[in-house]
């Protein structure tokens, strides 16, 4: 149970320095209130996806979700 508990204490932690660094950098193009609950739902996602330990799944899984999240709810360009 302590596992769990550290579980959403580091992914709340995680979350909300996600939202803190976009917030400040790029430009949103959906609301708050849609912008917070992806990110809600992203990171239920990730936690869910950690449970089983797996250090792999759970690299890919975080690199990908929160470029998915990036790409997503900002206006970001791909400069090649």
């Amino acid at each position: 149970m302590e596992h769990i508990i550290l579980l959403v204490f580091t992914f709340f932690t995680e979350a909300v320095i996600l939202w803190q660094y976009t917030s400040s950098l790029f430009s949103p193009c959906y609301s708050t209130k849609i912008r917070l609950a992806l990110l809600s739902i992203f990171y239920t996602i990730l936690f869910l996806l950690s449970l089983p330990g797996q250090t792999w799944l759970n690299i890919f899984s975080f690199f990908i979700i929160n470029t998915i999240f990036l790409y997503i709810l900002f206006k970001l360009k791909k400069d090649y």
